[in-house]
């Protein structure tokens, strides 16, 4: 991990920060300094700057990188309010797209967003940068398999009366709406 937004925000947000890599070939400037003497790690590691260079993937190398421990992927991990509302998107296929939507989904206020099916890696590089730091502050999940999702959309209606789930699909010729929970009238 790296950049100003997403180290800050991956602090901010309670991330585990494992390590910090850095190098001394070149002065810190006061944010990064300060990370390193408030930020609980296991371990930071001092690197030369040619290896620095050789891990950013910036042009302008960057001065601090981190390593994050990823989040567990279980529903409890959703804080949810009294009438949370989620997003889910199934079978992501690019990294810009993906940290777009969890942009959007910080932006428009949700609780979370749950990703399903076989799709790219959450944790990429590229959807971290192209979430702007929203990466860490809305909790996503990755989900396997259907019948969890299913299983968790019934749970869901039972704790929250008027919880509603809405989906669209590019597999059908047709357009079709299907109420798949008690809702009011449109």
């Amino acid at each position: 991990m790296e950049g100003v937004r997403n180290l800050n925000e991956a602090v901010r947000n309670g991330w585990r920060i494992s390590s910090f890599l850095y190098t001394r070939e070149r002065p810190l400037f006061n944010w990064a300094e300060n990370l390193l003497a408030s930020v609980q790690t296991d371990v930071c590691y001092e690197l030369t700057a040619d290896l620095m260079r050789e891990l950013s993937g910036k042009t302008d190398t960057s001065e601090l990188l981190a390593v994050i421990q990823m989040r567990a992927d279980r529903f409890s991990e959703l804080a949810l309010p009294d009438k949370p509302l989620l997003a889910l998107f199934d079978r992501t296929s690019n990294h810009g797209t993906l940290g777009t939507i969890i942009c959007s989904c910080d932006a428009l206020g949700l609780d979370g967003l749950i990703l399903t099916g076989h799709g790219i890696d959450l944790y990429d590089p590229e959807v971290v940068a192209a979430s702007m730091g929203s990466f860490f502050y809305v909790p996503v999940i990755r989900i396997a398999d259907n019948a969890s999702v299913f299983a968790f959309i019934e749970e869901m209606k039972r704790r929250y009366p008027g919880f509603q789930a809405v989906g669209t699909t590019a597999h059908h010729e047709k357009n079709s709406l299907k109420r798949i929970s008690p809702g009011p009238p449109c």
